[in-house]
């Protein structure tokens, strides 16, 4: 566990953004701290669908590897968590939370493009 977390700050240092720092905060009731902003409005503008996905392909670029892997395989190509597990080496508990924290990540790094102006 020393070594991951020594990697992990190693790459903070480095100018990666830690999925860490993009978890949404909780309180003490397991409800999210920060409201979460309502995009619906903004996907179904057709004047905004080539925007969205060149802004979708640039923002899953910056997903690490291990977690670009995982979101490709689960959201486009449509596999179930099993299937990844056996293709990636990985429990299904584990592909189950990388897909959720990239999904957290995604949204965090589109929140800005998407809000409501």
């Amino acid at each position: 566990m020393a070594a991951h977390q020594c990697c992990r700050r190693r790459r903070a240092r480095d100018g990666d953004v830690s999925l860490d720092k993009l978890l949404p905060a909780f309180d003490a009731h397991g409800r999210h701290v920060a409201p979460i902003a309502d995009w619906s409005l903004t996907l179904d503008d057709p004047a905004r669908q080539i925007e969205l996905r060149i802004l979708l392909r640039a923002v899953i670029d910056e997903l690490p590897d291990d977690y670009r892997a995982i979101v490709l395989l689960r959201d486009v190509e449509g596999l179930a968590p099993a299937d990844i597990a056996a293709i990636l080496d990985l429990t299904v508990d584990n592909v189950t939370t990388r897909v959720h924290r990239a999904r957290l990540f995604l949204r965090k790094r589109l929140e800005a493009h998407l809000s409501p102006r």
